[in-house]
């Protein structure tokens, strides 16, 4: 498996699509915490993606407060429509 975590980096959508674009065969991909409310668009190009986390977690005291994800209900469905092989932990 070739797994990709970039939780809760200071890095912006255009840092993260940047690097994933560099990692095409990735399979699973964790983006837990970064208040994306849109996926960058190089998420979509990954091919072999078979899991995608995008669940903020709050369990740590750090995360508390955080809600279970940044991401709209119409964005939500987007995202799968876009990824329909994938599983996806909103």
């Amino acid at each position: 498996m070739k797994v990709l975590a970039l939780n809760a980096l200071p890095l912006s959508r255009l840092e993260i699509d940047e690097t994933l674009r560099y990692l095409p065969e990735i399979e699973i991909l964790y983006l837990r915490n970064l208040g994306l409310t849109t996926l960058p668009p190089a998420v979509y190009e990954l091919k072999q993606l078979k899991k995608l986390f995008l669940r903020n977690r709050n369990d740590l005291n750090v995360f508390k407060n955080a809600p279970p994800n940044n991401f709209s209900a119409d964005e939500q469905t987007r995202i799968r429509q876009m990824l329909p092989g994938c599983e996806i932990e909103f």
